[in-house]
């Protein structure tokens, strides 16, 4: 029997996926890919738009802001502002030797957080020389989501293997669908790969679904009605002393 969930959120904070019928909290990731910014000004909403195609911002206001990201003296400064007003103001770390060196532990993790719950403009503003890996925002509110009215799971939960990934194939139940998302149940796992088979074997790359997951967090891909044959997901827990992480796939008609 299919069981039949509904729609929570996209990317989202999804506590209590498997019952409850909203979220509070809704997680867009927004990947910048290393780009060096100096003085600029990011649009989340249009950027979020951007990543994800058909997404409902009415009604919600932003949480708060994760910037991944480095400054060439460590002394450039991020702000966080909702309608034209100041809500945080953080300085980012690094240092000159480490500017141009692409290794993890060179960025710095700054939150911005929001006391308001206004939908007006998002603005991340930089100051600064900067190098950006990717910006997370989350947000609050029943009203974001994608226009999908049921999940419904593909399989039961999977457990991603440690120290390697493992490839795991679904097959629709309906082979016409509107989306596809990953939610995480267990843990955290790094997706390397997500791609789907259409009925006449063309295939498309699903790199909406791909980044790392956390627990109660889901990515979506839109696929605006299409006839799909098969799903394939290349993923592995990233907590190697722990339980494995473990996640589900479910799509909308």
């Amino acid at each position: 029997m299919k069981q039949i969930i509904q729609l929570i959120a996209a990317t989202a904070m999804v506590g209590g996926i498997l019952g409850s019928a909203h979220a509070s909290n809704t997680r867009f990731e927004i990947p910048m890919y290393d780009e060096h910014l100096h003085n600029r000004t990011i649009h989340l909403k249009d950027e979020i738009h951007r990543n994800y195609p058909g997404v409902n911002l009415r009604n919600v206001g932003i949480d708060k802001v994760v910037l991944f990201a480095k400054t060439r003296h460590g002394d450039g400064t991020a702000e966080l502002l909702i309608d034209g007003r100041t809500q945080d103001r953080r300085e980012v770390g690094g240092r000159p030797a480490d500017f141009d060196n692409p290794a993890q532990y060179t960025f710095d993790r700054v939150e911005l957080h929001s006391r308001t719950r206004n939908d007006g403009p998002w603005h991340l503003k930089l100051n600064g020389n900067f190098v950006v890996r990717r910006i997370v925002v989350t947000t609050q509110g029943d009203g974001s989501g994608y226009p999908y009215p049921y999940w419904t799971n593909l399989r039961g939960e999977v457990e991603a293997p440690k120290y390697n990934y493992g490839i795991e194939a679904f097959y629709p139940y309906a082979q016409t669908l509107s989306a596809i998302r990953i939610v995480g149940t267990k843990g955290e796992i790094h997706v390397e790969d997500a791609y789907l088979r259409y009925d006449n074997g063309q295939v498309r790359y699903l790199s909406e679904l791909v980044g790392y997951l956390e627990e109660n967090q889901a990515r979506v891909a839109v696929l605006n009605q299409r006839y799909v044959r098969e799903i394939v997901i290349k993923a592995t827990s990233t907590n190697l002393s722990g339980s494995r992480g473990r996640y589900l796939i479910q799509v909308a008609d």
